[in-house]
């Protein structure tokens, strides 16, 4: 029943996002979050990506998965964190779920009302080695105008997917 009333929200924020969204070349994101109460301060210097899975039920383009993998690690790297292939104890390990995407179209962009809007809705979940779920993550990135200014939002959304992962694991760590 959780789910399903998450996912039911998820939606719902998801088609305000798009239809309420102005001409713009930044992104509008929106999160949700939930941390245990002791999995913060984090105490660690490295992280994995664990587990990165597609839920679309549709190909793009180029591998979304390859390349928000690669933009978390780089931003997460320009933040201080290494990241840990082997089994560290103190590493914080990431599991990444895209739910939904869309490339959209520049034109259908440049035409306005959402048409063309390019989106990205992805679930983290973040966890020290051995241990439950200590942190979660949604986030909807959406860019529903712009027309030629918006050109490459099919990447921006998942690159502010990735500045908003780092955000969450930096400033929660240092609540």
């Amino acid at each position: 029943m959780a789910i399903r009333n998450r996912l039911s929200a998820l939606f719902l924020l998801l088609f305000l996002a798009i239809t309420t969204s102005e001409a713009s070349v930044l992104s509008q994101q929106y999160t949700s979050s939930w941390v245990s109460s002791d999995f913060f301060p984090l105490g660690a210097t490295s992280f994995r990506i664990n587990y990165v899975h597609n839920e679309t039920g549709h190909d793009s383009s180029f591998d979304i998965l390859s390349y928000l993998s690669g933009q978390i690690r780089q931003q997460l790297s320009a933040n201080g964190l290494k990241e840990d292939p082997s089994d560290n104890i103190n590493a914080i390990v990431i599991e990444l779920i895209v739910h939904l995407y869309q490339e959209g179209s520049t034109f259908g962009r440049w035409l306005g009302g959402g048409a063309g809007a390019a989106y990205a809705v992805v679930h983290a979940t973040f966890r020290k080695r051995d241990q439950s779920i200590g942190a979660e993550l949604l986030t909807v990135s959406v860019i529903g105008g712009g027309g030629l200014f918006s050109a490459g939002a099919e990447k921006t959304v998942l690159e502010d997917t990735a500045k908003e992962i780092t955000s969450f694991l930096k400033g929660a760590g240092e609540k």
